[in-house]
């Protein structure tokens, strides 16, 4: 869990905006020769842990700013 926990604190702090997966599928790059993996493998299916980490991320990150909403 150390992902979730960097990316809770970015968000904790003034100047870290936002953080995104730059892939949401899978993609084979042949210029390139390599995968660029996203959250979705090539059938569709959630790419674990990553997935998990990024949706309690994502909450964590909601619940802060309705808390700052709040006060």
């Amino acid at each position: 869990m150390e992902l979730a926990w960097y990316l809770t604190k970015c968000v904790n702090t003034p100047f870290i905006v936002g953080y995104l997966h730059c892939q949401y599928l899978n993609a084979y790059d042949p210029k390139r020769g390599f995968l660029k993996q996203g959250l979705l493998d090539e059938n569709g299916i959630l790419r674990e842990p990553l997935s998990k980490i990024l949706r309690t991320v994502n909450l964590n990150a909601l619940n802060i700013v309705e808390t700052e909403l709040r006060n």
